[in-house]
């Protein structure tokens, strides 16, 4: 994989007629790599061009939550939602966004909301079941975090949060 000849490829693309797909495919290169500064800036400009793209808002707001950008995430992942509210994985980066910012009551609505419109998503009942840990309900922790394990059998995160939650189970 040539991530950086990519980069310069799509780059040079940009550079003859910049484009709506060649902007989301340069950031979408950037996040791989993990320069999720430069993956804003690109889906910013994609945005731009097509401001009617759930998917360009969800992967914003996906770049801005590993930037530690939540509320700016929020906005992002509310957008999305807004153009097509049935993207579940927007509702469920919006979930992870209100975690991080230690809303977990908001966390766990949207986690709900995500897992109404697509129960196999397995990263959704991980922020439901982590929110509810960090309440305190470490039984509807222990309920949600084996639902994420059956859809998803291979994360370790899953596994981690489910001996957290049996830990403090009293």
């Amino acid at each position: 994989e040539d991530y950086e000849g990519a980069i310069e490829d799509i780059t040079r693309v940009i550079e003859i007629d910049s484009d709506e797909f060649s902007y989301s495919f340069r950031a979408a290169i950037r996040y791989d790599i993990g320069d999720f500064k430069e993956a804003v800036s690109d889906y910013s400009k994609a945005i731009e061009i097509n401001p009617n793209d759930s998917e360009l808002f969800k992967s914003l707001g996906d770049s801005k939550l590993l930037l530690d950008d939540f509320t700016g995430a929020i906005t992002d992942y509310s957008k999305a939602i807004e153009i097509d509210p049935k993207n579940f994985e927007a509702i469920s980066g919006k979930s992870a966004a209100k975690y991080s910012l230690e809303d977990f009551e908001g966390a766990i609505i949207e986690a709900k909301k995500a897992i109404k419109i697509n129960p196999k998503y397995s990263i959704s009942y991980y922020y439901l079941a982590y929110s509810k840990y960090e309440l305190g309900d470490f039984s509807g922790a222990i309920k949600d975090v084996k639902k994420a394990i059956k859809n998803n059998p291979e994360d370790d995160r899953f596994y981690y949060l489910l001996s957290l939650s049996k830990y403090e189970l009293e």
